[in-house]
């Protein structure tokens, strides 16, 4: 099986975790968020990878 990991899609760091406690637009209900350690850009779409190809997307 394949180990998929989380990618920045602004910087393509790996360096990524969930950004904890967002709410969407004042209604209560947590969403799906995260944030890039490295460039600070947070947002819901951050895809899932191969690690084994993370080389070959930072080119």
């Amino acid at each position: 099986m394949a180990e998929m990991i989380r990618i920045c899609p602004k910087c393509q760091s790996t360096n990524v975790s969930p950004d904890i406690g967002t709410e969407a637009y004042g209604s209560g209900k947590i969403f799906n968020s995260y944030k890039c350690n490295n460039c600070g850009f947070s947002g819901e779409f951050f895809p899932e990878v191969d690690k084994k190809i993370i080389e070959k997307i930072k080119k």
